[in-house]
């Protein structure tokens, strides 16, 4: 008898186990979702520019991952280059940008850089700008 309650006890058990639902690939791959930054252009050239007179241009991306975007910084190499970044997430699929000043004191080239920081699967994005001061 007591084999019997077992038995029926186990047998219950291995088919309250057997009705969990397989995971597939595609499932998994689901649940992995990920936030993709994709730039249209990581360098701008701004040609030359007038001494003294800041410009300012956008690095357009998108989202193109399946999980929203946070820019978590945008560090400039030096303090002459002014980067404004969204504060907001970004979803999957919309457009934002990044703008990028610089405020033109010195004459000569340039060529200045704005590291991203995101929760995208590349965590940093060097933006470039550069240039030419002229009087």
């Amino acid at each position: 008898m007591k084999n019997t309650i077992f038995f029926i006890a186990f047998s219950f058990c291995l088919s309250a186990f057997a009705q969990q639902p397989v995971k597939t690939i595609a499932a998994l791959a689901a649940n992995d979702s990920k936030a993709h930054i994709s730039f249209e252009t990581t360098t701008i050239d701004f040609g030359k520019i007038k001494k003294d007179q800041p410009v300012e241009k956008e690095f357009p991306f998108t989202n193109t991952g399946t999980a929203p975007l946070i820019i978590t910084s945008a560090h400039p190499s030096c303090s002459c280059t002014v980067p404004h970044s969204p504060t907001e997430a970004i979803q999957p699929g919309h457009k934002e940008f990044i703008k990028a000043g610089y405020n033109a004191h010195n004459l000569g080239t340039f060529v200045k850089t704005i590291t991203v920081s995101s929760n995208a699967d590349e965590n940093n994005v060097v933006l470039t700008i550069k240039g030419e001061v002229v009087e």
